[in-house]
């Protein structure tokens, strides 16, 4: 029996790290492109969490997701020049 409970915290933490390798990669991208959209960084939220990551998300890097999406989520201003705000993001969304 513990071998299966083994096997199956082996399986577990590769997809999770699998997940992890993926939001790294969103992230630097992210870095590089100077932002996200709002519609983008829904999305990629809503994968992590479906991922089982909510918890870890809502506290990684000592900021929390809504400090993230303030960080990466921009908004065009009308003038063709975008900005990052955090009403660009509902925080509602967040919530635990």
């Amino acid at each position: 029996m513990w071998s299966s409970i083994l096997y199956d915290w082996i399986l577990a933490s590769q997809e999770a790290i699998a997940e992890l390798q993926w939001w790294l990669g969103l992230l630097e991208g992210w870095q590089q492109a100077g932002g996200a959209s709002r519609e983008e960084f829904n999305a990629a939220y809503q994968q992590l969490q479906e991922a089982g990551l909510r918890g870890w998300g809502a506290h990684a890097a000592g900021h929390g997701i809504a400090a993230l999406a303030a960080a990466v989520v921009t908004v065009g201003d009308g003038d063709g020049e975008s900005t990052t705000h955090l009403e660009a993001f509902p925080p509602v969304a967040y919530r635990r």
